[in-house]
């Protein structure tokens, strides 16, 4: 049963990729004490986190789905992410010069996500980009680029991804999962009845992670004036 308040909890093991022995595993509750990372609205379905590691900085980085139609987030610089994890809130667009605000948070019903960091350092988010309370409009399926910044990851603006032309309840595609495979990309993901993958095209993977590098260009073809005085310079444009 998922009713609020919630918590998010995350289980870590230091021998899982190595250990042959199943019964040998072991495993870690975080972060420590006896209370999870709490949505901010205790009133709101805070649920199906998803953790990363930072690239830059030590400390990782949380998202997960809500009932409140935007994703939550949180992170934390301690390496070990037992402690230290900040007061949630809203999952924000790129980049920090900004206040997250309705309109650049990341909009998604109460519906599956996935994060994921990719050998280049970057990641991908997958979500519906709609804010709706509940667990309607879970079609189509959006794709953002992040990187860290801040010791926080910070998110383009998103492209779509996947649309199910059959829309119907119980026909929407949900639960994903990214698999990178040398330069390419898949996404895994089902309806419940059926599970697919779909590769990434190699031109919108480019132009999700060039997001960054392009927003810091400044456009100069068929520019009509410049100016380098941070005051106000009147000009006639002809």
């Amino acid at each position: 049963v998922q009713s609020p308040p919630e918590e998010m909890w995350f289980l870590s093991s230091p021998n899982l990729l190595h250990e042959r022995n199943a019964s040998a595993v072991e495993w870690v509750l975080l972060p420590d004490g006896d209370r999870g990372v709490q949505s901010p609205v205790l009133s709101q379905n805070w649920e199906e986190g998803h953790i990363v590691p930072l690239t830059s900085s030590p400390g990782f980085f949380a998202v997960c789905r809500t009932s409140g139609g935007y994703l939550g987030a949180s992170w934390t610089a301690d390496p070990t992410a037992a402690t230290g994890w900040v007061s949630p809130g809203k999952l924000a667009l790129y980049s920090s010069a900004l206040p997250v605000s309705a309109t650049r948070a990341l909009k998604n019903p109460q519906g599956p996500i996935t994060l994921k960091q990719f050998s280049n350092g970057l990641y991908l988010l997958l979500y519906y980009f709609i804010s709706v309370h509940g667990y309607s409009s879970r079609n189509p399926y959006w794709l953002a680029a992040g990187r860290e910044e801040d010791g926080q990851i910070r998110f383009t603006q998103p492209e779509i991804a996947l649309y199910d032309i059959h829309d119907q309840a119980n026909n929407r595609p949900g639960y994903p999962d990214f698999i990178e495979v040398g330069e390419r990309i898949f996404i895994t993901e089902t309806n419940k009845t059926i599970a697919r993958v779909h590769e990434i095209g190699p031109a919108l993977q480019a132009n999700l992670f060039g997001q960054f590098r392009v927003n810091s260009t400044v456009a100069n073809r068929t520019l009509a004036f410049s100016s380098t005085s941070q005051g106000t310079t009147p000009c006639t444009l002809r």
